[in-house]
């Protein structure tokens, strides 16, 4: 391929149509893994950049939101907007994302007026979309509110992250990608009773056995795993769902945030391991980057092998 064409590619790639205005769009990080065709497995790698977004919850019940966006977006990129987005989940999947407020003047600090953030350990993500006058799109990555490291401390997280990536290049790490038991929306209309909202079948092939209508969102890059040694047990009760069998201890990488009932599928095999609960992690900041967790290999027999782990993104 001639040097032209490589140039037309990568512009093609860079400049979003009108269409990239939708929450589904990949970030500018993600477009130039793309364009020097870098395997998917390091679209985490490379998707962090440094477009700083802070999320501070108010007493009051009001969130403020500051963003930085000048290392990332070109300093001859002219005016810009900046949509706020917001999520229960820190995914791509355009369907866990809705528009808090839409495209209007970059001045980088705006103050969500609703409450979305209950609790010290709420699930509620920000992320930021940036739009140049030629309409190239720039987007954060999410940020959970509460979370927060100090800058002088950066510098150690990044590098935290980047030796754990370079093991699991190395081989040292098994690879596979999370799939985040969706906790919210709509409920599942098949496996619920209508009146009290139980769950009364844990196989439930719409909701994989969730509860919840979709079942889970695909984190749409890898994820290093660290497993312990197998123990054999048939008695974990953590969910409904939550099958006897092969039990461990799993070291993840804390992106996305896991929680009890996400599931690690393992690349090569197709292995699915259901998380428990979170033992201990290893954090910067209020931050956790390593989580270790208990997991229970889930039987083939289980529903949720039923989920489809491609076209997730």
């Amino acid at each position: 391929m001639s040097d032209t064409q490589q140039v037309g590619i990568q512009e093609t790639l860079l400049v979003e149509p009108s269409s990239a205005l939708l929450l589904s769009s990949p970030t500018l990080a993600e477009l130039r893994c793309i364009a020097e065709n870098r395997p998917a497995c390091q679209l985490f790698e490379c998707g962090a950049d440094k477009f700083e977004v802070e999320i501070s919850p108010q007493i009051e019940g009001q969130t403020l939101i500051l963003w930085d966006a000048s290392q990332v977006v070109p300093s001859d990129a002219g005016a810009l907007t900046a949509q706020i987005e917001f999520s229960r989940y820190d995914v791509s999947a355009s369907s866990a994302w809705s528009i808090v407020r839409a495209h209007a003047l970059n001045i980088g600090i705006w103050q969500d007026p609703l409450q979305r953030v209950f609790g010290k350990n709420s699930n509620a993500y920000y992320r930021i979309a940036i739009r140049d006058v030629a309409g190239t799109v720039y987007r954060s990555l999410p940020t959970r509110a509460g979370d927060y490291i100090p800058k002088l401390m950066k510098p150690i997280y990044n590098e935290i992250i980047r030796r754990w990536q370079n093991r699991g290049k190395r081989g040292e790490l098994r690879r596979g990608y999370i799939l985040k038991k969706i906790r919210y929306g709509p409920r599942c209309t098949i496996c619920r009773d209508r009146d009290s909202g139980n769950l009364l079948q844990s196989q439930c092939a719409i909701c994989f056995g969730t509860g919840w209508q979709l079942g889970y969102y695909r984190a749409s890059y890898c994820v290093y795993a660290e497993l312990a040694a197998l123990q054999v047990t048939e008695q974990l009760s953590l969910e409904q769902n939550f099958a006897g069998g092969s039990t461990t201890q799993i070291k993840l990488l804390n992106y996305p945030r896991l929680y009890p009932g996400d599931v690690w599928v393992e690349e090569a095999t197709d292995h699915r391991w259901e998380l428990g609960d979170i033992l201990h992690g290893q954090a910067v900041g209020s931050v956790d980057v390593i989580t270790t967790c208990a997991a229970s290999r889930l039987d083939f027999t289980n529903v949720a092998y039923q989920f489809q782990t491609t076209g997730q993104y």
